[in-house]
């Protein structure tokens, strides 16, 4: 990925997460913001960059990249050269951070919140929405006779009882897809945490933001990880494409290598998008 950056000597990683890109790039010499909506992992990945000696050319902000124009004009990030979004999260979030955001995790609180101070967990949301708006959740991931079929099911269970804890998410996934429920899970927890935070949009906030700070010649690099994030990016491509406002670097998006899947299974439905500001 490090590659795509260009001549870039400016560059705000916006999804900072653990580092990984950033510290790449501080080692070949860029200037790099980091943005984070997650003050715990953010706290880290400072302590490990400058324990690293990397800390030089390095800033991080805890904010959202929805409003990354604010974020740079407060901290005089300006005249920026490359703009990266590494979309999803990291595996500690996942595997962790005590979040319920993990299908596996059954005795987690269903929470699935990246910044602990927004106020809606992902069992409020469930125990908040009808019918009508659970189907419509679930419809972003899953086809909409099981999307139906779960908001059924959901809205059913809550008369009585609550959704509290991961497992009683799982349960009642298992209780209506059966055999098809191992399948399914990811896709339920991913459109279950979506919602929660925000994440579509957001990155339709964020991404003419981003592309309204690089100068001319700057790029925009986004890694998406499912279809549904990925056509967000596609169609904003396409269409500052169109305006002959940008060329796009990666054609129909560029897939991980064997050897990157191999080192990093997480990475196998990775794509990643590159256009350059004219």
């Amino acid at each position: 990925m490090i590659e795509w950056v260009g001549e870039a000597r400016r560059v705000v990683d916006a999804t900072l997460g653990f580092g990984g890109h950033t510290q790449a790039l501080l080692e070949i010499g860029c200037e790099v913001l980091g943005v984070d909506m997650d003050e715990e992992t953010l706290k880290l990945t400072e302590e490990s960059i400058a324990s690293a000696k990397l800390g030089d050319q390095f800033r991080a902000v805890n904010g959202n990249f929805a409003v990354l124009d604010e974020i740079v004009q407060k901290v005089g990030f300006e005249e920026v050269d490359a703009i990266l979004f590494d979309l999803g999260i990291n595996s500690f979030q996942l595997d962790r951070s005590n979040r319920g955001i993990s299908f596996k995790a059954l005795d987690e609180d269903l929470d699935m919140r990246l910044n602990k101070s927004m106020s809606v967990k992902a069992s409020d949301l469930l125990a908040a929405l009808d019918k009508s708006n659970l189907t419509r959740l679930f419809g972003e991931v899953l086809a909409k006779g099981l999307a139906n079929q779960l908001a059924t099911a959901i809205f059913e269970r809550k008369q009585s009882q609550k959704f509290v804890k991961v497992g009683d998410l799982v349960a009642i996934c298992n209780q209506t897809f059966g055999h098809w429920s191992t399948k399914l899970l990811p896709k339920v927890f991913l459109a279950l945490r979506m919602a929660v935070n925000g994440e579509m949009e957001n990155l339709e906030e964020g991404l003419p933001k981003a592309f309204g700070i690089l100068r001319k010649g700057g790029r925009l690099l986004v890694i998406t990880f499912h279809s549904t994030e990925d056509r967000v990016v596609k169609q904003y491509f396409a269409g500052i494409v169109s305006e002959g406002k940008a060329i796009n670097l990666t054609g129909v998006g560029l897939k991980p290598t064997t050897q990157e899947v191999e080192a990093n299974s997480r990475s196998r439905s990775a794509r990643l998008r590159v256009i350059e500001k004219k």
